[in-house]
């Protein structure tokens, strides 16, 4: 089992529905990743519980958590099914910088069902 997975998906929401799209779509991309046989680390699902995206200071937190996670993973996975957020660009270029690989992937039309 790969156990260095870093998941990146879009997870910036301007409104409550929007959120609740990039959390069950988060959901769908650790659920791929577990049955690709890895033991995902997914931050934005777990840190948004605690912090809140909204205030520009704990969202640089979070982003600044996420690389010091990011810096150990031995794998990059980012999901585009919703497209590319800002995090997620800034995600893949630290990775490009360390020598992490970096693999886009997608769900595919139907992974909300």
């Amino acid at each position: 089992m790969k156990r260095a997975v870093f998941v990146g998906s879009p997870f910036a929401a301007a409104d409550d529905a929007g959120y609740a799209l990039h959390r069950r779509y988060a959901l769908a991309c650790m659920r791929d990743s577990i049955q690709r046989g890895e033991a995902p680390f997914v931050p934005h699902l777990l840190w948004t519980q605690t912090l809140d995206d909204r205030i520009h200071a704990e969202r640089e937190l979070a982003m600044e958590m996420g690389t010091a996670w990011l810096a150990r993973a031995s794998l990059l996975a980012l999901y585009t099914d919703l497209g590319t957020s800002a995090g997620m660009a800034q995600e893949q270029a630290f990775a490009d910088r360390a020598g992490i690989k970096v693999e886009e992937r997608a769900l595919g039309d139907g992974w909300d069902k």
